[in-house]
């Protein structure tokens, strides 16, 4: 990994304020160059946060985010320095998804990684509750390769959703404050009202300026190590059960290695 030192202006052309549902666009990168070197436009291009769980860099704490090669180098070297196959990703997705690279029949069955750099991720994916189901195939061999639904990641959406319900709710208290009809108070109530309205809009400026940060505070403790209970040791084994049963009926070379036969 190289340091965050910027080795060019990251996506002049790409738009600075975008979802995480959104599509990534690429910002155009000198060709040829080691891809430790574009690690800069990566953490820009994709929102500074994980190309597949969404966990941001300030929610991430201590979980590092990576360089990701959405095609592994040991199938595909010749794409190793490409920037159109390098992904930001945080460690925990990094590390479940390895080397994994689906054969083509596994492909032609959508059994592959979503890529938020060619498709929008509400195709593939809807959240229900804390936990994120998939729509198509692609999204279900993401969701269980990478473990979308670890625990950590519950944490987060639930603390996320209650802070996007706060910001909601505070809202719309605050645009009814603001439409309050002043005329209809008597004369004498009339400046106290008035004051008191913009000492507490400004208040409300101020608050969700900082709302951001007040997030990130929140979501420290979320994303720490997942918490290995009698339940998630339970559910992790049955995923690694359910990827081994479906490596096993669609054979081919797994993990893009050349020369290591197939897997049956």
């Amino acid at each position: 990994m190289s340091d965050d030192k910027p080795s060019a202006k990251p996506g002049k052309d790409a738009t600075t304020r975008r979802s995480l549902s959104q599509t990534v666009v690429r910002s155009q990168v000198e060709v040829g160059r080691p891809y430790n070197e574009y690690k800069p436009q990566l953490r820009f291009d994709f929102f500074y946060s994980c190309a597949y769980c969404t966990m941001t860099e300030a929610e991430a704490q201590a979980v590092r985010l990576l360089i990701d090669h959405y095609e592994p180098v040991a199938g595909r070297p010749d794409l190793a320095n490409v920037y159109e196959n390098l992904m930001y990703a945080c460690e925990e997705c990094n590390l479940r998804k390895g080397d994994r690279c689906p054969p083509p029949e596994a492909r032609e069955q959508g059994k592959r990684f979503f890529r938020i750099d060619k498709e929008p991720r509400s195709e593939h994916f809807r959240l229900e509750g804390n936990e994120l189901v998939g729509l198509t195939e692609t999204g279900k061999f993401t969701i269980l390769m990478l473990d979308l639904n670890r625990a950590s990641l519950r944490r987060l959406r639930d603390l996320r959703q209650k802070l996007y319900n706060y910001e909601g709710y505070a809202g719309d208290g605050i645009m009814a404050l603001a439409n309050f009809a002043i005329d209809r108070l008597t004369p004498e109530l009339r400046l106290q009202a008035l004051t008191a309205i913009r000492k507490i809009l400004k208040t409300a400026d101020e608050v969700f300026e900082h709302f951001d940060e007040l997030l990130i505070e929140f979501a420290k403790s979320a994303v720490l190590a997942d918490e290995m209970t009698d339940d998630e040791k339970k559910r992790n084994k049955d995923r690694l059960a359910k990827i081994k049963e479906m490596e096993g009926l669609l054979p081919g070379n797994w993990r893009g290695r050349k020369n290591k036969g197939k897997r049956h």
